[in-house]
């Protein structure tokens, strides 16, 4: 049986398919972490994300030589507690990028998104991917869509993972045009041997799709399974969302089963 935690239940695959099995516990506060720069408007923990001692959090507003330019703090887990160890700001600044909206790290991987980049079409989004030298992380490559589009906030979501020395990410486009207008897209990339992220797949809502679904909203990866949130889905009922489950097999990553709450309305 495969179990992950989705938000607030857990989800376990029996014979293939997903089910809610249980209430997650609930988790009590130890710390407050900060930037050590922060002033206002910089909306520190747009996202978070954390692995083992090393957590980071993106603050998309953050004004660093540039209105709403973005930056992500990483800090480490201590014996005296939680100490600010990496501030990381893209190479370039632009404005209204919001980088950091998006962040994972993990398996000596950090991944931030700025779904309002234009550096390749306007609002079409763009991912950096930073690598892990053993002290700090090193800046590794930028990613963007396949098929940059105005407006296609490529990078709205994004989760790296390592399983079996196999290095993964998945980032959210929740508004690149598939099957419907503005429905979202989500694509899969795998690091090659000498380094760079290859394209290995792109998701899409399954039919009937709706304009303006948001796919891609949210995203997660663990193995050979992938998660894409479609929160505006209109297919249990207008914008009940959905999320949709996504399995690797026979190195091919194939459509499993939609997710919807069994009390949508």
């Amino acid at each position: 049986m495969h179990v992950v935690r989705a938000s607030s239940c857990l989800l376990a695959a029996v014979c293939g398919m997903w089910t809610p099995v249980v209430a997650a516990p609930p988790v009590t506060a130890t710390a407050s972490l900060l930037a050590s720069d922060g002033t206002a408007n910089d909306a520190a923990g747009t996202s978070v994300d954390l692995s083992g001692d090393l957590l980071v959090f993106g603050a998309r507003g953050r004004d660093d030589g540039a209105l709403n330019r973005g930056a992500a703090y990483l800090h480490r887990r201590t014996a005296g507690g939680w100490v600010q160890a990496q501030k990381i700001l893209p190479e370039t600044a632009y404005a209204n990028e919001e980088f950091g909206h998006a962040v994972s790290v993990g398996g000596g991987t950090l991944v931030i998104g700025a779904p309002r980049s234009s550096r390749d079409a306007s609002g079409a989004g763009s991912v950096w991917v930073y690598r892990s030298n053993g002290v700090s992380f090193d800046f590794s490559e930028r990613i963007t869509s396949p098929e940059p589009e105005v407006g296609g906030a490529f990078g709205a979501a994004v989760d790296a993972d390592r399983s079996q020395g196999v290095d993964r990410l998945v980032i959210g486009a929740r508004r690149e045009s598939a099957r419907g207008v503005r429905c979202g897209r989500a694509h899969i990339y795998q690091r090659n041997p000498q380094g760079a992220w290859i394209r290995e797949a792109t998701l899409v809502p399954q039919q009937p799709a709706t304009d303006n679904d948001d796919f891609g909203q949210a995203v997660l990866i663990e193995g050979d399974w992938a998660f894409v949130g479609a929160p505006s889905d209109d297919g249990v009922a207008v914008s009940a969302g959905a999320v949709y489950a996504y399995r690797r097999i026979a190195g091919l990553w194939t459509f499993v089963q939609k997710l919807v709450s069994p009390t949508a309305e």
